[in-house]
């Protein structure tokens, strides 16, 4: 199997259990949230995959390093890859291993900011994210 084929079967194996632990999550906070209050839960959205975000800007870097750069239209947002607390913005994240990465950045008072970045090996990739207020 070439590296291609390799890069397409790993992202389909990544999408699917990204998918399926997504709806999983989902399920258990709807039952949770049933339990908890007397009235009745509607459905439960479908889960969607979050799309992945292309680059504001790409740069070329040492050879086999890494740097993900994160900005965002509120100072001070807190991000997080694959669930793990990274800093606040403006962020510069070095050294990560090469692949896809699962980001979120949270401001209180605004709707969290969820999708999927690449990382890719002698590229310093920068990420514009706008935080939306959540509607009324």
């Amino acid at each position: 199997m070439n590296s291609k084929n390799l890069r397409t079967v790993t992202r389909r194996i990544y999408r699917r259990y990204y998918s399926a632990a997504g709806a999983l999550l989902l399920c258990l906070c709807s039952l949770f949230f049933a339990s908890c209050s007397s009235t009745q839960v509607q459905s439960v959205p479908e889960f969607q995959e979050p799309q992945e975000l292309l680059p504001e800007q790409t740069e070329d870097i040492t050879e086999g390093s890494t740097c993900v750069v994160i900005r965002c239209d509120t100072q001070k947002s807190r991000v997080y890859l694959n669930n793990t607390y990274q800093g606040i913005t403006p962020l510069t994240i070095q050294d990560l291993m090469p692949g896809f990465y699962h980001l979120t950045v949270h401001k209180d008072g605004f709707e969290s900011f969820n999708t999927v970045i690449q990382v890719k090996r002698s590229l310093r990739r920068t990420y514009y994210i706008q935080l939306k207020r959540p509607a009324v």
